[in-house]
């Protein structure tokens, strides 16, 4: 087909391509001639990006989760739950751990990412001659902390405890953590103050 600059100012006859390279440039183009639909996947890479150019007003809101971070990258924190209470008592037995009934859930988002599980607060015996130890205890499956705080075995002194456990998310069902007490007699153990908190980091 024929080239033809016709008098009202337009050119007909040029096919797809038929413009050399470099021919339009920036000045050429119209403001806001060319958005999205005009680019193709992967067409804007870290060299076309100014420093800065992105910042958390351009990020949709979960546009970046694990699956999007190189590799190697983890240790970052997704989501913190937290349970506190305050003043209540509760009587163990004389073999072993009870249940305290203050509890927190967790729902990993992925199976490789890990909890880092932690309580801290103040107990005491109400009675004298008995001790305690406070634990953390992975209801979902089964497992208790290998870290405790004992406490000692006078009646009504407040001790102050504070315990970190790092456990698998194994699984993306929902975890539950209670604190424990594990006591060498009977008697009634008091929390003045607990707090339980709950920390998914990626893996």
């Amino acid at each position: 087909m024929a080239i033809v600059i016709n008098g009202s100012g337009t050119v007909t006859g040029i096919s797809v391509g038929g413009l050399p390279d470099g021919i339009v440039d920036a000045g050429t183009l119209a403001t806001n001639s060319v958005d999205s639909a005009e680019l193709i996947d992967g067409a804007v890479d870290n060299s076309h990006l100014a420093d800065d150019a992105v910042d958390s007003d351009e990020i949709a809101a979960g546009a970046i989760d694990v699956a999007h971070l190189a590799s190697g990258v983890g240790g970052k924190v997704l989501q913190v739950i937290q349970g506190t209470w305050y003043a209540s008592g509760f009587t163990t037995t004389a073999t072993g751990r009870t249940a305290s009934g203050y509890t927190i859930s967790i729902t990993p988002t992925s199976s490789s990412n890990k909890i880092l599980v932690w309580t801290t607060g103040q107990t005491y015996n109400a009675t004298s001659g008995n001790w305690s130890a406070v634990e953390i205890r992975n209801n979902t499956d089964g497992v208790i902390s290998n870290s405790h705080t004992t406490m000692g075995r006078d009646a009504q002194i407040e001790e102050h405890f504070t315990i970190f456990h790092l456990f698998d998310a194994s699984s993306t069902s929902a975890h539950t953590f209670e604190l424990y007490q594990g006591a060498s007699d009977a008697g009634t153990k008091v929390y003045n103050k607990a707090q339980l908190f709950a920390m998914e980091i990626a893996g």
